[in-house]
């Protein structure tokens, strides 16, 4: 039997695109959505990457493809869940568990602080390039 050498990617194929955005429209994490397409999940990831380098490229291709299909399907899946919390369904408590735990980034009971820390984050790297940038040119700030 011809084992595959290893670090050598799958191949990606329409198959493997539709079963990873069904199993993300089913609410599987991504390691499950690899699973079911039969690749391991750093070669979704890869994949994912590989689709965010070639949008920016402006390339059309089928990765980037996979990246925009799994955003399209992330977003369904929100709204989903939020028209079933807004519209006082049955198990909306589940669905809020779902969101809280999924997209914890924007519905978890720590989203504010999250959000505010990115932010902070992002001033800081600011301030930083600037400093450095000021220092360059020799302008010391006092």
């Amino acid at each position: 039997m011809n084992k595959p050498k290893k670090g050598k990617p799958f191949e990606y194929t329409q198959e493997k695109h539709d079963k990873i955005i069904a199993s993300i429209k089913r609410n599987l994490p991504y390691e499950a959505a690899a699973w079911s397409a039969r690749i391991c999940e750093r070669t979704l990831y890869y994949w994912i990457e590989s689709g965010r380098n070639d949008f920016k490229e402006g390339n059309d291709t089928v990765f980037a493809q996979l990246l925009q299909d799994i955003l399209e399907t992330e977003a369904e899946k929100m709204g989903e869940h939020l028209d079933a919390i807004e519209g006082g369904h049955i198990a909306w408590r589940g669905r809020l568990a779902i969101l809280e735990r999924r997209w914890r980034k924007f519905f978890g009971a720590d989203a504010g602080i999250i959000q505010e820390l990115l932010e902070l984050i992002t001033k800081l790297k600011e301030d930083i390039a600037n400093l450095k940038a000021n220092q360059g040119k020799g302008i010391v700030n006092g």
